[in-house]
Parts: structure tokens; sequence; C-alpha cells
């Protein structure tokens, strides 16, 4: 019972001590940032300003898939209804072509009817032609559009944007991760955006889990832990295989043994994970505490699981070092892979899939399970409290980007690019994931890189399962790589 009341009161404590810090954590985080697009950043953990509407939001999205339908469409009917429909005007850019004629026809009909009862525009390539298409698109005159095609197409489809609209009218650019399926690709469009002001400013990465996370665990992270944490794990890690209760895999491949066929994702996997769950996901909430340009790895360990249909990693773990904007030194992991059963040391509550970010400082840790939508704290080793507050993680974060687009393109308010990545964060993204490509590669090449089982008994192993067939593979520490 005694032991009982000092938990509560510890909770109660460290409740009204991140009420208190709230303002000056906020504040702290504003002043030692340097440039303006961090400021933007950390200042919009101050609460959000009154929307003051001055032009409707004129937003297109390129993409009419599950990825709308689930997420970017349930997103703008949010905004409709907080903002009025009259104020967020809405065209759907797809390519017909593509589904005519196949099994996909009737839901995809169906769903394009929706749209256009909805009140949306429904700008098909394939009727349009292509000088038709360009025209209705100029004719719409969006101030911002969001590509949420497949993978592969991004590259295209930006430049397309580019094309139509030059620099002068550049509407406001918001490209999903990962940013392509071409790393060369990427890098080039890169560059040739870093190199023109004009475009440089128009286009910014987003990533949902980025968007998990609100301004609340942000001060929170600062009064628990007292400042700047020590110690940053992120952890992007998914099972998928037919043990995966929660995952639904298409009629097609549900029978399938392993996770990457199930999902029907090996040729938009050819150049391995990293960019696709660590670089962009982890490396877009790095962006919370430093500058992910600051970023040093200082190992990777790496593997593939047996009879993989992909020539790259399926299991991967980048250690690296980073400066906060305070300029203190964070160490970082970021743990990713497919086919695994969940991480062990984080509990049952993350089983088969582990999407989560971990925190430390001296005794204190904060454990973030985004997919439960939780936050763990932890003195000592020992849990003092589990809140579930939605000011603190956002499982809807497609509204909570939607909302920021909206008050930046249509209100003006600068903090609605919070959720957003730079170009030049995000090129560092991609050179990180590149050089894990370029070792796992090598590694390869050399005939050294590790192979570990797909399954332990009668499921997938969990990391530490992982972690201990790759120790037992010869290399030092079970790395592929380990800075010289």
């Amino acid at each position: 019972m005694q032991n009982q009341k000092l938990m509560l009161t510890l909770s109660r404590a460290i409740l009204l001590m991140a009420s208190a810090l709230t303002v000056t954590a906020s504040l702290a985080h504003a002043d030692v940032c340097n440039d303006g697009f961090h400021k933007r950043q950390h200042v919009a953990a101050e609460p959000s300003n009154p929307v003051v509407v001055k032009r409707p939001m004129r937003v297109v999205v390129y993409g009419v898939g599950d990825v709308i339908r689930r997420y970017v469409g349930p997103a703008i009917d949010s905004i409709k209804a907080s903002y009025g429909a009259a104020n967020v005007q809405v065209a759907f850019v797809d390519t017909s072509e593509f589904w005519m004629g196949t099994v996909r026809q009737a839901d995809m009909l169906a769903r394009v009817s929706k749209m256009k009862a909805e009140g949306a525009l429904y700008l098909d390539k394939s009727t349009l032609g292509a000088e038709g298409f360009r025209q209705a698109m100029r004719d719409f005159q969006p101030n911002a559009v969001f590509v949420e095609t497949p993978d592969v197409a991004h590259i295209a489809n930006m430049r397309e944007i580019i094309s139509i609209f030059g620099e002068k009218n550049m509407p406001n650019v918001f490209f999903d991760k990962p940013f392509g399926a071409n790393s060369a690709e990427v890098r080039d469009f890169f560059n040739m955006i870093s190199a023109n002001p004009a475009l440089k400013e128009k286009f910014r990465g987003i990533d949902h889990f980025k968007a998990m996370i609100k301004p609340g665990f942000l001060r929170l992270s600062e009064s628990f832990l007292g400042g700047d944490p020590e110690y940053f794990h992120f952890y992007l890690v998914e099972n998928h295989t037919p043990t995966d209760p929660k995952y639904q895999a298409p009629p097609a491949t549900k029978d399938l043994p392993d996770a990457i066929r199930r999902e029907g994702r090996q040729n938009a996997l050819q150049s391995g994970l990293a960019l696709d769950l660590f670089t962009t996901h982890g490396g877009a909430q790095v962006g919370y505490f430093g500058k992910l340009e600051s970023a040093v790895m200082t190992s990777i360990k790496a593997g593939q699981y047996e009879n993989s249909p992909i020539p790259a990693e399926t299991f991967g773990e980048i250690a690296f070092e980073f400066k906060s904007y305070r300029g203190n030194k964070i160490k970082g992991i970021g743990t990713y892979g497919k086919g695994i059963q969940g991480v062990q040391e984080l509990g049952a509550d993350f089983d088969h899939e582990t999407f989560a970010l971990d925190l430390r400082r001296g005794g204190k840790r904060i454990v973030a399970n985004f997919s439960a939508g939780f936050v763990d704290l932890y003195v000592d080793g020992k849990r003092v409290q589990r809140l579930s507050d939605p000011e603190l993680l956002d499982n809807l974060p497609y509204n909570h980007i939607l909302d920021n687009t909206f008050r930046y393109v249509a209100a003006d308010q600068a903090d609605g690019l919070a959720h957003t990545i730079d170009s030049q964060a995000a090129l560092t993204m991609l050179e990180m994931a590149e050089f894990v490509q370029t070792e796992v590669r090598a590694s390869m090449r050399e005939g050294r890189f590790p192979i570990y089982h797909l399954r332990v008994g009668d499921r997938p192993p969990t990391v530490e399962e992982i972690r201990e067939q790759l120790a037992k593979s010869g290399l030092p520490g079970g790395n592929i790589w380990n800075h010289p």
C-alpha cells in the first residue's frame, strides 16, 4: 500500500511538472534553434493560434489507392468539418488505364463515384490526355499538392508538377515517404531542387510517424527527462508473416511464408529496408531533438532471412550519434526489419510489431508505443506511469498533417510546416540509406553477409534472437560495418 501511494504521488508530480514547464520548455527549444525552419518546428509546441482563413485550401492529391481511402480521404473530410467544405477544394489525379479491365475495376469505379459525389474534381490522365491534364491542373490553381502514388512514381510525379507550373506558380508540394524507389533518381531530384531556392522551399517530405508525435509529448520529454535525451532508440519492426494476427495480406499472397512476399513489395524493396523503414521514419523523429545532418554512423548490424526475395537486408540496426539543438551529444540507434516477432526487452505490448521511440537520460526513460497510443515513464528501470493522453500521441497522423497544411496554405501559419521534412534533411536520409546499401552490397560480394533463420519453432524470430544469430556469424559484434 505504501508503495502504491508513493507511485501515485510520483505520477502526479510528473504530470504537474510537465504542465508547469510547458511554456519554458517550448521557448527554450525555440531559442536554441539556428535556422528558421527548426525554429518554427519547435515553436509549434506552443498551443496553436486561432485559425483565420484567408483563402481556400485548393489541394491536389496524386493517387486514389488505399492510402487515400484509409488515411488521406478521411483526413480531408476532417478538415472540411473543421473549416467548412467551401474552404477545402479537392482534386484527385489518377491514371485509370492501370485498373480498367482488371479485378479492381468495380471497386475503383465505386471510389471515383464517391469522390465526385462528395464534390471532388477527378482528373484522369487516361481520358484527359497529356495536354488536357496539364491544362486542368493549371485551371484548378492548387496551393497544395500531395504525392501519394506508389513509391516508383514519386519522382516522376514531382518532375511533372514542376513542368506544369514552373518556378513562379509552383504550389506547395508534400511527398510521402519513401521519397522514391530508386536512390539515384531521388538523389538527382533533391540535388536539382536544392540548387534552386525557388523550388527548395516548395517541396517538403511528410512522414506519418513524425506526425504521430504531438507537442504535448515533446513538452513531457523535456520536463520528465530534465533536458535533451542522452539516448534515442527508434524501432520499426514488423511481423506480417502468417502468424501476425493484425496484418491482413492480399488474398493472392496471404499463404506465402515470408513478410515481404506477403506484402507484395519485393520490387519496391530491392535496395533494402533502410530508406523505407529507418532513415525516413526514424530520421524524421531525430529532427524533433537535433539536426539529422549532424548524425554520424558508428556501426551497422544487418542480416537477411533465408530465401529472401530481395538482395538486401531484411533486418538492420544502425548506431549513430547526433547533436541536439543545444549542442549536446545524443547516442542513437535505429532498429528495423520485416518478418520479426517483436522486441522482448520492451515487453509483451511489443509482440508482433514494434513501432516505438525510447528516450533516456540518467535514470529516467520514456517509451512511446505508436501502435497502441500510450507512453510509459520509467525511473531507475521501473515503470511509474502509463499515459494514454491524445495530446501526446496522435493515432490519426494524416488528420494532423492535413490540418497543419490547411493552417499553412489557407491561414499563413508558419508552424503548419512542423510535421514536414525539408529537402536537406531528406537528402541526409537518402545518404544514410545509401551508405547502408553500399555496406550491405560489399559484405554480400565478400561472402560475409549473415543469413538468419526465417522461423524459430512455429514463429518468426524476435529482434533479440536475430541479434544472437548475427553474433554467431563471426563478424565483430555481429556488425557488417564499424566506424574506423
